[in-house]
């Protein structure tokens, strides 16, 4: 055999042993990929062998297994908890100037949001909207387990914005302006109205304007250190009580007073709570109306953590009270279900209560 014979067999038998190596590393890889050496993105299979028994049970979690419970934050005291976590929690922080500034955090995924009108504000509405948003919490949201209730916004006299709830309009929504929305999830946030509010796919039943953006993009408006763009107070100080909404980074909503504080006061503590997204709700000492359970309650009873400003208890939104308010709501424990309201029919009228939707696992 020639020497360049020989070199041309070498070669071949090298290249046949690369190959050979090849295949048994796609082999091993095919093997771990469908034997447990993967962790598909939608399930997750655990295998296991009790001892020496040649039975095996496979347990499969899928996409809708319970999330982690919602754990505590340090700093926030827990006021509420569920079976989903930690529900319901408040703090406490000190502003410049010494102002004190009382925040309640509903957290994601643990509640669920309601809109309602006065008896008195808007004008007229109690009258025209479903019994789900009158001016008294509704056995629909009794039924699923109240958390929470905190005050709207101003007067509709104010012409501080659009209010729209169960397809009823008491006053057109402004473009681009800041929108406390509900969607039929019972999801609350907080957006541009015709930017980046309604979101597709989210079907609003309310919408809640007052005033400008107290903070946007994690930034305190710079309007916030002025007086007259925050409403009339009360013989004409500056410094009174105030409340505020927002949402922080997580989805949270966020409810805020304070008394006698300033806008800037305000502002500021909403921003310390972690607020990317706030604007002010109702000011003067008679409105800020604010109370929070540490369990659901299922028909009227006393909430054990008020509003420490307020001049009512809380358990007017029971019975009926004068002007627009929010209600919290318990989540299910079972992640499977949730608190749901119908779509929307654009131009009717009609109720949108929340009621507990539970869809099949696997």
């Amino acid at each position: 055999m020639t020497r360049g014979a020989r070199r041309r067999q070498r070669r071949a038998r090298n290249r046949a042993i690369v190959l050979a190596l090849l295949v048994v590393a796609l082999v091993g890889a095919m093997i771990g990929l469908f034997v447990g050496g993967s962790t598909p993105s939608s399930s997750t299979t655990t295998t296991s062998v009790p001892g020496p028994s040649s039975t095996t049970t496979t347990t499969a979690r899928t996409a809708s297994s319970a999330p982690p419970p919602i754990l505590p934050t340090p700093g926030w005291g827990v006021i509420a908890r569920t079976g989903r976590g930690v529900a319901v929690d408040q703090q406490w922080f000190t502003v410049p100037g010494g102002a004190r500034i009382f925040v309640l955090r509903f957290r994601k995924g643990a509640t669920a949001f309601h809109l309602h009108v006065g008896s008195e504000d808007p004008p007229g509405a109690n009258g025209a909207v479903p019994l789900d948003a009158q001016a008294q919490i509704s056995p629909w949201e009794w039924r699923a387990g109240v958390l929470g209730v905190f005050n709207g916004g101003f007067k509709q006299a104010a012409n501080a914005g659009g209010f729209a709830l169960d397809g009823f309009v008491a006053a057109s929504l402004k473009a681009g302006a800041p929108t406390a929305v509900i969607d039929t999830s019972g999801q609350l946030t907080i957006g541009s109205w015709g930017i980046d509010e309604p979101k597709p796919g989210h079907p609003v039943i309310a919408a809640r304007q007052n005033l400008s953006y107290l903070i946007f993009g994690g930034q305190i408006s710079p309007y916030a250190n002025e007086i007259s763009p925050w409403g009339v107070t009360l013989g004409g100080v500056n410094a009174v009580a105030r409340t505020g909404i927002g949402v922080d980074a997580a989805g949270d909503v966020l409810y805020a007073v304070g008394s006698p504080v300033l806008p800037i006061d305000l502002a500021r503590g909403l921003a310390a709570a972690g607020a990317v997204r706030a604007m002010e709700m109702d000011i003067n000492p008679y409105w800020p109306i604010s109370g929070a359970s540490p369990t659901p309650l299922r028909s009227p009873a006393p909430f054990k953590f008020p509003n420490p400003y307020s001049q009512h208890d809380p358990t007017v939104y029971a019975t009926g009270w004068l002007r627009d308010f929010f209600v919290v709501m318990a989540q299910p424990t079972a992640a499977a279900c949730s608190l749901r309201s119908p779509a929307p029919v654009p131009g009717h009228v009609a109720p949108e209560p929340p009621r507990v939707t539970c869809t099949p696992a696997g």
